[in-house]
Order: C-alpha cells, then sequence, then structure tokens
C-alpha cells in the first residue's frame, strides 16, 4: 500500500468518523426520547456545543421513570438504538464496504455506542456511581477502538 492510498484512507476514516459522531448525538437522545414516550412520559432534548462540535446532549424527561426496568430500557435506548442504526447501515447499504475508512468508522462507533449504552444503563439505576460511570464512559471509546483493530485483522466484519 502506497503512502498516498494510505492518507486517503485516514482521511476518509477521519471524516467519517466526525460525520458519525455528529449523527450519533441527535440519534442517540431521540432513542432516549422515544423510549420514555412509550412509556408515556414526554421529554425534551438538549444539546451543548462548542463552535461546530456537540459535546454533550441531555435527554430531559418530565418526570423520571420509578421502576428499575424502565430506567434500565431509558438508559440502554440510546446507544443500542444507535449501534443498531448502523449495523444496518453496514449491512444493507449497498457498496458501504467500499470505503474501508467508512466501514471501520462505523466499527468504531458501534462497539462505543454498545459499551456506553450498557454503562448508561447502570448509571441511571444507580447500579454503579458516577466516577465509575466515567471510567465506562472511557472504556467505551477503548471498545470502539478495539473494534476497527478486530475489523482490520480480519476477526469481525460489522
Amino acid at each position: 500500500m502506497n503512502l498516498k492510498h494510505l492518507f486517503k484512507q485516514v482521511v476518509v476514516f477521519v471524516v467519517a468518523w466526525y460525520l458519525l459522531y455528529f449523527m450519533t448525538f441527535g440519534l442517540h437522545e431521540q432513542f432516549h426520547a422515544l423510549v420514555l414516550h412509550l412509556l408515556g412520559i414526554e421529554s425534551k432534548v438538549t444539546f451543548v456545543w462548542v463552535g461546530p462540535v456537540p459535546i454533550a446532549a441531555f435527554t430531559w424527561p418530565e418526570v423520571w421513570p420509578v421502576a428499575r426496568l424502565a430506567l434500565a430500557l431509558v438508559g440502554l435506548a440510546g446507544g443500542l438504538g444507535v449501534a443498531a442504526c448502523f449495523i444496518c447501515l453496514d449491512l444493507f447499504v449497498p457498496g458501504i464496504h467500499s470505503s474501508r475508512g467508512l466501514d471501520l468508522a462505523l466499527n468504531y462507533h458501534v462497539g462505543q455506542q454498545a459499551t456506553y449504552a450498557v454503562g448508561e444503563a447502570l448509571a441511571v439505576t444507580q447500579v454503579i456511581s458516577p466516577p465509575m460511570f466515567q471510567v465506562v464512559i472511557v472504556l467505551s471509546y477503548l471498545v470502539g477502538v478495539l473494534f476497527v483493530l478486530l475489523e482490520l485483522t480480519g476477526v469481525i466484519n460489522i
């Protein structure tokens, strides 16, 4: 592989990663809002921006569900919904694997969001503490990187 081709693939990965990251914020919070709505609870979504970069987003329900199972479903909905959407893109959009950078970026976000969803569910049900949730957030980034490495070595193909 020549250097020019490698550079092009890295640029495609970075651009695809950012665009998917940008999409993740809206999708993630809307899946929380959807599950709250299905539970009969209205909510609003708030985004925090620094220039062109969303750095945080929050779903604010009118009231929080009391049942632990409902809280867990709301917590899982964001990340698992995004991961499922990105898996569907990977599986059903023709030609998506022709762009290695896009394929790898999808893998990163699937791993990161699925891991984050588990941590978020554990946090909202108070199974883990807020500091432990911060550890899970960092772990989710590492799992995203692991998914990319597993794809690069041919172990997985999401």
